[in-house]
């Protein structure tokens, strides 16, 4: 058996079968660097998101433009509700202001009259009235009125104390009056008669007629 000899000079010069610590590090490091080049390293993730992202401002985008022509037409819907209650509290206010106008003037002329005019006067507010109330009126005052004041000597003057509208639509209102009636019968002192009366117009045409005369 021949034996082998180790020879330390002859070993000089053989590169190291195993590499340096340095040499390891660096290579494990390499390959760690490589493996980072997954899917992050290559911007799939971040491809995703920037998908997401794309996909959520399309759907932001989309409902928008679905909600903006639902406010507009809301935004109409309101203005058009906005100006027709103004048309309507206008046109309400119109009504009553001159419903309580007309009911003031007609009482008065339903109201006073003397003796010796007593047809004449009590003719006068005929054609402020509604027809159905021109005929209970015209048979009150040819049954009642008229002869009572010719035959008794009654003269009346009525003043309306105040005047408030109580209902006002376009086509009718209800106002009540406070009126004062100074009434002499013949010679004697006059007398006042208080009294509150609601009274209804109706319009007919652009006309506030009487449609009911009732004290109350």
């Amino acid at each position: 058996m021949t034996n082998v000899k180790f020879d330390p000079e002859a070993a000089v010069g053989v590169e190291p079968l195993v590499p340096e610590t340095s040499e390891l590090t660096a290579e494990v490091t390499d390959d760690n660097d490589k493996g980072d080049a997954g899917p992050t390293a290559l911007g799939v993730t971040g491809g995703r998101r920037s998908g997401r992202k794309r996909r959520s401002r399309s759907r932001r985008r989309t409902v928008a433009y679905g909600l903006l022509p639902i406010l507009a037409l809301l935004a109409t819907v309101a203005a058009a509700y906005l100006k027709w209650e103004v048309v309507r509290y206008q046109e309400t206010d119109r009504a009553a202001t001159e419903s309580v106008a007309v009911a003031q003037d007609t009482a008065v002329s339903m109201l006073s009259y003397s003796p010796e005019t007593v047809e004449r006067d009590l003719g006068v507010p005929l054609d402020r009235m509604t027809e159905k109330f021109r005929a209970s009126y015209l048979q009150l005052t040819r049954d009642v009125v008229i002869p009572g004041a010719k035959e008794r000597q009654i003269s009346a003057e009525a003043i309306v104390k105040a005047a408030a509208s109580v209902e006002a639509e376009p086509d009718r209102a209800t106002v009540m009056l406070f009126i004062d009636q100074n009434i002499a019968i013949g010679q004697d002192p006059p007398v006042v008669s208080a009294s509150s009366i609601s009274v209804r117009l109706d319009k007919v045409g652009n006309r506030w007629l009487i449609a009911a005369f009732d004290p109350v």
